[in-house]
């Protein structure tokens, strides 16, 4: 389970969210490595009075996240203005991370709040349960148009998280060659994934995080320069990727990484921004923590101009 996913459960008592909302904060002036300055414009969304968690969006606009009401999670999937709620049947907790271009869902379920998830497959009102071979826990994080998937397992041992790659009904298990905990995020029509790693062997779950992105088998590690960890979460069809820098100053800040350049954003008044997905027109969707009034989730548009 993600870490900021795990935030918004131990928040959710402190929240409360409306379906999609069009209030925005002022135009956000962007400050890159160049020092050039963009426009980043933030719009709130919230589910049923319920603040919401928004983790991908694909190319028609469809958006697809999380909202937690009473404590709980819910799946949600946000299309032309109107909200359906998704819950894997008798599940304890539902967490959608991933949405494709046909509007194929994937995420994860659990029956308890203490036992590993599994994880899921959800189109036209159907659920179909990912689960990898011997696996102690599955998280289904990512699916293109193709309906290949991505996403990382646990073995037996400690510190042996792997990635999968579900493609062709086959898994395909993924790992950063001489690293440990090796996780799946996301993967493009084309292919390319992204991933995160973990550089000690002795290290635990509340190590910081290296990312990279891998296509046709070759490995490249994504970096912030003078950043303390950076997350690579989702990738659109033209390469760009998006997910959270923690900076030197304790700062966490979404990046958009785009033809090699990096830029960084805070959005106002939050201290932590997270960029969570983007689909090939450029909208963002993230979160923003603490949560005093208003809605932490948002799409965010013009960032990558």
């Amino acid at each position: 389970m993600s870490r900021r996913i795990l935030l918004a459960f131990l928040c959710s008592g402190l929240l409360a969210c409306v379906p999609f909302s069009t209030a925005q904060d002022d135009p956000l002036t962007v400050q890159d490595q160049s020092a050039s300055a963009q426009q980043c414009r933030f719009v709130s969304i919230s589910v049923n009075n319920n603040k919401a968690e928004p983790m991908a969006i694909n190319d028609a606009g469809t958006i697809a996240g999380n909202y937690f009401p009473q404590g709980l999670s819910v799946g949600f999937v946000l299309q032309n203005g109107k909200i359906k709620t998704v819950s894997f049947p008798g599940a304890l907790f539902t967490l959608i991370f991933g949405i494709n271009d046909a509007g194929v869902v994937v995420g994860d379920y659990g029956f308890f709040d203490t036992a590993p998830p599994h994880g899921f497959v959800y189109s036209k009102g159907h659920f179909v349960p990912i689960d990898v071979p011997g696996a102690m826990q599955t998280d289904a994080r990512a699916v293109n148009r193709y309906g290949q998937i991505v996403g990382d397992f646990s073995g037996n041992a400690v510190n042996s998280q792997h990635g999968f790659l579900l493609s062709g009904g086959k898994f395909h298990r993924i790992d950063f060659p001489g690293k440990v905990n090796t996780f799946l995020t996301g993967i493009n029509d084309s292919g390319m994934i992204t991933g995160e790693f973990q550089q000690d062997r002795n290290c635990t779950s509340a190590c910081a995080l290296d990312s990279f992105e891998l296509l046709n088998g070759h490995f490249t590690i994504i970096g912030l320069p003078h950043s303390r960890e950076t997350n690579a979460l989702g990738i659109n069809d033209f390469k760009t990727k998006v997910g959270d820098v923690r900076l030197s100053n304790n700062v966490i800040e979404g990046f958009v990484l785009k033809k090699g350049q990096f830029r960084t954003f805070g959005r106002p008044n939050f201290r932590s921004t997270f960029f969570n997905g983007i689909n090939s027109s450029g909208v963002i969707v993230g979160t923003a923590f603490p949560i005093h009034n208003g809605s932490g989730g948002f799409a965010a548009f013009g960032c990558t101009k």
